[in-house]
């Protein structure tokens, strides 16, 4: 008796994945499920302040199965925080009703509400950042190391009279949300009665 097993008009034969069990009355197929290795380091192609592009070579071992895709994974530079560059979900929206709900000459206490998940457009979001640029720069500097998962956080260490701008950034596995700040810098110092 000869009997052959098929995938998508492709024979399949005998491998690491494949057992094919054959007697004089019948034929058993059995499929074992298998794990590609790890791809090749990665290497950089090119690097600019938005973007790198990075290349790499398949996995040796590909767990007797055709490679569909990659999952590549980022993370900030001093943090064990790692998310997804490519996930297929969606990244999550912008908080709201961002407040100051106290201040003094060295530190900032903020309160937002989640963003609202949007089923297909946006996902729910894991945690936070907060960010705080000085009036005088350019550039933004995370509060915290890693994603928060509460939506409340005091900024420490400020100086005294100087005016920051300040930012929270909701984040999951699709990526960061889209910044929600004040419409104002804020000044280190304790409430006048301004509102923000």
């Amino acid at each position: 008796m000869n009997i052959q097993w098929y995938k998508n008009d492709d024979e399949l034969l005998p491998a690491v994945n494949v057992k094919i069990d054959i007697s004089d009355t019948e034929s058993q197929l059995r499929l074992i499920k298998c794990y590609p290795g790890p791809p090749a380091t990665p290497k950089v192609v090119s690097a600019f302040k938005d973007c790198i592009n990075l290349s790499w070579c398949p996995p040796c071992d590909t767990g007797g199965t055709k490679i569909l895709g990659y999952n590549l994974e980022k993370n900030k530079t001093g943090t064990n925080y790692w998310s997804l560059v490519n996930q297929k979900g969606q990244i999550t929206g912008k908080v709201t009703d961002l407040k100051l709900t106290s201040s003094s000459y060295t530190t900032f206490s903020l309160a937002w509400t989640k963003p609202k998940e949007v089923k297909g457009v946006e996902d729910e979001a894991q945690g936070y950042y907060v960010e705080i640029r000085p009036i005088e720069s350019l550039e933004w500097t995370h509060c915290n190391a890693t994603p928060i998962s509460l939506t409340s956080y005091t900024v420490l260490g400020l100086k005294a009279m100087a005016a920051y701008w300040v930012r929270v950034i909701a984040t999951n596995y699709g990526g960061d949300g889209e910044p929600q700040g004040f419409d104002n810098y804020i000044i280190a110092m304790p409430p006048s009665g301004k509102t923000y």
